[in-house]
């Protein structure tokens, strides 16, 4: 049976996180990743996958990766401001079949759900859940990871006050917020991020392993991956001196 998960983010490097994670997952496996995201988290995953080792490039090539912009996709299937189901299934089948031809299983990630409710189609955007849950029932290759920003999933008021706790009932498998999507276990990104809440706004990685995350229990290499994802969200910057400094919200 395919996997429907969701998982609510406070902080977009999470979010990039989860999603990394997914989709390194599956390419090491061999499998394929079908990323349908926001330009701008699609452009960071994408340097982060490279960062990673990965010939993003080969990948995309052989339909191993799929990279489709959640902003521009929705245009493809909506009409009159509602989901069509069968054009659905068309826009679908373009961006996973190729890869399920070629590479058997796919790990697929959207974002289309939680652009459709930002533009205020709560209607349409569960539509959409209801509607992946069908077909993932019907294909077991496909495992769909969904992920919601904190204060929508939470809203309690308007016509999005019974939007989160849709939400939750529309997937078959809830990840904890700050877990691996893997494993279900605390991340390091998670911690990192705490920490950095209460340490010096601008610490050197060096000093930030020796005194603030080694006693957390964090590995240089957690500290500086953790690192590499919340630059690529904007939430830190590196300086000249090799220190890195959290942006103002």
């Amino acid at each position: 049976m395919a996997r429907h998960a969701v998982q609510i983010y406070e902080a977009e490097s999470s979010l990039l996180e989860s999603a990394r994670e997914l989709a390194q997952d599956a390419l090491r496996a061999g499998h394929a990743a079908v990323l349908v995201c926001t330009p701008q988290h699609q452009h960071a995953l994408e340097a982060l996958l490279r960062a990673d080792g990965f010939d993003v490039d080969g990948a995309l090539a052989r339909h191993q990766l799929v990279l489709a912009d959640a902003e521009a996709t929705p245009a493809t299937f909506m009409r009159d401001g509602q989901v069509d189901a069968g054009r659905l299934r068309q826009a679908a089948d373009s961006l996973i079949a190729p890869a399920l031809a070629s590479h058997g299983r796919v790990a697929a990630f959207g974002e289309m759900v939680v652009v459709l409710a930002r533009r205020g189609l709560y209607e349409a955007a569960l539509r959409l859940e209801s509607l992946w849950d069908e077909w993932l029932l019907a294909e077991p290759r496909v495992d769909m990871l969904c992920a919601y920003p904190a204060d929508l999933a939470a809203t309690a008021h308007g016509p999005a006050a019974a939007f989160g706790p849709a939400v939750h009932a529309a997937h078959g498998e809830v990840i904890p917020t700050g877990c691996s999507v893997l494993s279900g276990t605390s991340r390091p990104l998670e911690t990192v991020q705490a920490i950095l809440a209460s340490a010096p706004a601008s610490p050197h990685p060096a000093w930030f392993y020796s005194n603030v995350a080694r006693p957390f229990g964090l590995s240089e290499e957690q500290v500086a991956r953790a690192f590499l994802t919340m630059e690529a969200a904007g939430e830190v910057e590196r300086a000249p001196d090799d220190a890195w400094r959290v942006r103002a919200g």
